[in-house]
């Protein structure tokens, strides 16, 4: 049996917590969500089924409350009555029309788009499991704007405000009230939450939607294996940046009228704090613009590397930085600094502010008074947020009201296994530079060409100066042979969206030497030097290791694809042999590898060319590179597995020897050698 105190207890705690809830919402512009994640569903009472029930109840007033606010038909913009903490993120119409749209045209580049049903819908980029596209497990991650960590302690603190002066003693021991980076964090998670939930309800394929009009199905599907999928090897990844409102683009008359404009977005005592470590703060956001150079070297090749969720912010960070250096007004460097520092405030910094703030070091307002009067004065700028957001000026634009958002989706890294064989001396493993001195004229920039570094026919100039460039050698490579055919015909091309520097796809393309996260890596077991052949061993030999159980195709290979368009099906993958080697056979005819010569001819430094015959290498690429079929997907272990090849496979070297006497005869040969001869099954 419960006592009649403790119903009386109960009854009270439950009529304090709903004035609280009340309070907030009405008088402090606090959207059901957020009250919810600021008020905790259960006080610090005893537990009890009837306290259960309270909770159970509680939460679900919450949930109704939600529900009926954001369908709320008064004629008021939802835009002009947001959340004074979340700015109305929370809010699934908000997500559904704000923050899906966004995520939506980031995903096109990766999916197949269709209509919707029903008259002139507009069209839909849908993920859907044939083409292989799934999403991370973690995705969509969220960056959240820390201003609503701010912002939940100015609410927490109105609460506390309100308890300390409006309810009675053993009413405020039953409220328990959550810490503003406790309240951040679950708004980040239901937003996290809520979205994952909308992209598979809106976004994602049902299983009946599968295409099967071509008959080729089974050919189209990507084949995903178990340890693919427990690697989500190719598996979408949703970013989604939330940036909060900035200051108004303005012509302000004085610093005071800034520093004014500032207070109406964060409190007097946040203001302070950020002036008091505004050097600090500058210097990182300087870093943040500015990152360290990750490879060292002049290779002009493309490097790989950078995080797509980084990438996204700092795309965002130097365009705006950028527009507000453009668009500078009087007072505007001042306008600048402070919109950067509110759009990307660090966690630590709004850390420090709220330890100090729970320490009693507020707002002007009651500060003599501690900590009770840091919640009056917090509670006091939580009540004017809230009457200027409900009742917004005219002239005032709503970019000082609404949040950005960005959103980036990417593809996780996945491998393709196969092998190859090279045909040419003048074709190295992976793009060869090397540095040579070149001659380089003092003059002016005018005559700053090949005419002015030369004259007397040709001869460097007496006033030239000696500079080292990187030159390529060779006419081609093996990584160059393959993966932009395995890019393109294999993926639809790799994204350029998700790099530091974006660019369209049809636009201008990476600089020499730049690191980017889309790409298409080489990796392969051993390597070959650049004047050095890639065969396959005489049939004899290749027939007797078969016999053996050992499969002779050439040199293995993976091709690690960072942030494809698509996942390459088997289809995709056999087409892409025949690409590469097939390239230009038709117009190069001449650059044969095998070129049909019937005379051996002989380099540039007197060495015999022997001619290659057709069933030592793949295919008839002009530049001599082959891969054997099929290509497959495989695991990241196929890559870890390539070092552990190289110590275990067997390897048939073959050589040109030059000698001044003249060998009559293959016995001679051998009797000279000192070696048996090979039958086709075996050494005699």
């Amino acid at each position: 049996m419960i006592s009649t105190e403790e119903m009386n207890r109960t009854s009270s705690i439950k009529s304090t917590s709903r004035d609280v809830v009340e309070f907030l919402r009405e008088e402090r512009g606090l959207c059901s969500r957020c009250v919810s994640f600021v008020v905790a569903d259960r006080g610090d009472c005893h537990s009890s089924p009837l306290l259960d029930s309270i909770d159970e109840r509680l939460a679900s007033s919450y949930s109704d409350d939600a529900s009926d606010g954001e369908d709320d038909d008064d004629g008021v913009d939802d835009d002009d009555r947001c959340c004074t903490v979340c700015f109305g993120v929370s809010s699934s119409s908000y997500q559904r029309e704000r923050v899906l749209p966004a995520i939506e045209e980031s995903l096109r580049p990766y999916c197949r788009i269709e209509k919707q049903r029903g008259g002139d819908a507009p069209t839909r980029a849908l993920i859907s499991a044939d083409e292989g596209n799934y999403l991370m497990r973690e995705s969509p991650t969220v960056n959240l704007p820390w201003l609503i960590g701010v912002r939940a302690r100015c609410a927490i603190a109105s609460a506390k405000w309100y308890l300390a002066n409006e309810a009675g003693p053993s009413a405020r021991l039953g409220v328990r009230l959550r810490s503003a980076e406790e309240a951040y964090l679950r708004v980040k998670e239901h937003l996290r939450s809520s979205l994952t939930d909308l992209i598979l309800e809106t976004l994602t394929a049902s299983d009946d939607e599968s295409d099967d009009e071509t008959g080729d199905a089974e050919s189209e599907r990507v084949a995903f294996s178990q340890q693919l999928h427990e690697e989500e090897a190719g598996y979408l990844g949703i970013h989604v940046l939330i940036l909060p409102p900035c200051l108004p683009n303005v012509d302000f008359s004085s610093d005071e009228d800034v520093g004014d404009a500032v207070t109406k977005l964060v409190p007097p005592s946040f203001r302070a704090h950020v002036q008091q470590h505004k050097q600090q703060i500058k210097q990182n956001h300087y870093r943040a613009l500015n990152p360290r150079k990750r490879f060292r070297g002049n290779d002009p090749t493309l490097k790989q590397g950078g995080d797509p969720r980084f990438n996204l912010e700092l795309r965002t960070r130097r365009s705006a930085d950028r527009k507000g250096r453009e668009d500078m007004t009087k007072c505007g460097e001042l306008m600048h600094e402070w919109n950067a520092t509110i759009s990307w405030l660090e966690k630590n910094t709004v850390l420090d502010w709220l330890e100090d703030n729970s320490l009693g070091a507020g707002d002007e307002a009651g500060a003599e008074n501690g900590s009770h009067g840091s919640n009056e004065g917090l509670s006091a700028w939580m009540r004017q947020l809230h009457r200027r957001s409900s009742q917004p000026k005219e002239t005032e634009p709503k970019s000082s009201r609404q949040c950005s958002i960005r959103a980036a989706t990417f593809r996780r890294p996945f491998h393709v296994r196969g092998t190859y064989t090279k045909s040419r001396r003048d074709v190295s493993q992976t793009p060869f530079y090397v540095a040579a001195p070149i001659k380089v004229s003092p003059c002016s920039n005018e005559d700053n060409n090949e005419e002015g570094r030369m004259k007397d026919g040709g001869r460097p100039s007496k006033l030239s100066k000696s500079h080292t460039a990187m030159v390529k050698k060779g006419v081609s490579s093996v990584e160059e042979e393959i993966c932009p055919l395995l890019a393109l015909i294999g993926c639809g091309g790799i994204s350029r969206q998700n790099n530091e520097r974006a660019c369209s796809e049809g636009g201008e393309s990476e600089k020499g030497g730049a690191t980017v996260y889309g790409l298409c890596k080489f990796h392969a077991s051993g390597r070959e030097d650049i004047d050095v052949r890639m065969l396959l061993p005489p049939p004899s030999v290749v027939e007797a290791c078969a016999r053996s159980g050992v499969v002779i195709t050439g040199r293995p290979f993976v091709c690690e694809i960072f942030d494809a368009h698509r996942m390459p099906s088997a289809r995709d993958l056999e087409a892409v042999v025949r690409a590469v080697n097939f390239r230009d056979v038709a117009t190069n005819s001449s650059e044969s590898p095998c070129g049909g010569e019937k005379e051996i001819k002989t380099d540039e430094k007197g060495w015999p060319t022997t001619l290659v015959p057709p069933d030592r290498y793949h295919g008839a690429n002009p530049r001599g590179v082959g891969v054997s079929s099929p290509l497959t997907l495989a695991s990241s272990a196929a890559f870890s597995g390539l070092q552990s090849e190289t110590e275990e496979k067997v390897k048939h070297y073959g050589c040109v020897c030059h000698t001044s006497v003249p060998i009559r005869s293959n016995e001679e040969l051998l009797r000279k050698l000192g070696c048996s001869a090979w039958d086709g099954e075996g050494w005699e």
